[in-house]
């Protein structure tokens, strides 16, 4: 697997941010992060995860009753909107695995209400856009759902998180709205 190495200015605009957020204490101390990374060791770790197959494997991955799964539910006034999953690989570059779409697909169909799913995908390419899979019944021809690729243009999230105004804000929650619930 290829990977491109992020340019210096957006790293050196992301680090910045970052020493800002730092000081003005609106991220979790290294303490407090390491309790999460505990957490979350002992939940999914690899020695959890090797003792585990088939239902109870599944059930611990995609525990949706809680926050603890490895998928995330979006949820809007009490009602699932969408299902998000994120990937660390563009795959434009990268292309991937067929089981991988196959998990999308079954998220996109396991609720009726909001039959879609989404996986968001870093990219420093301009020119990405999100790409659709329409789900149909094999039968009768209607639709079930809907899985996207959505991506993640890292360069303009540097440019957007690097900026403190209150219209950077607002581009920010858009392009959150957006990511999350394609709106």
């Amino acid at each position: 697997m290829h990977v491109r190495p992020l340019e210096e200015s957006i790293r050196r605009r992301i680090l910045e941010r970052h020493w800002e957020l730092q000081s003005e204490g609106k991220l979790l101390t290294q303490r407090q992060l390491d309790g999460q990374y505990a957490w979350f060791r002992a939940r999914f770790g690899p020695s959890v995860l090797a003792g585990l197959d088939g239902e109870r494997l599944l059930n611990l991955m995609h525990d949706h009753g809680g926050r603890a799964s490895l998928v995330y539910w979006l949820m809007r006034h009490g009602r699932i909107r969408s299902i998000l999953d994120a990937k660390s690989r563009d795959p434009w570059e990268n292309p991937f695995p067929r089981e991988m779409l196959y998990q999308l697909v079954v998220h996109a169909v396991s609720h009726r209400e909001s039959p879609r799913s989404t996986i968001l995908y870093p990219t420093t390419d301009p020119k990405a856009t999100e790409a659709r899979i329409d789900v149909t019944d094999p039968l009768f021809g209607g639709r079930l759902g809907q899985a996207r690729l959505r991506p993640v243009h890292l360069p303009s999230l540097a440019n957007m998180i690097t900026k403190d105004t209150s219209r950077s804000q607002r581009d920010r929650e858009a392009r959150t709205r957006w990511l999350l619930f394609g709106e």
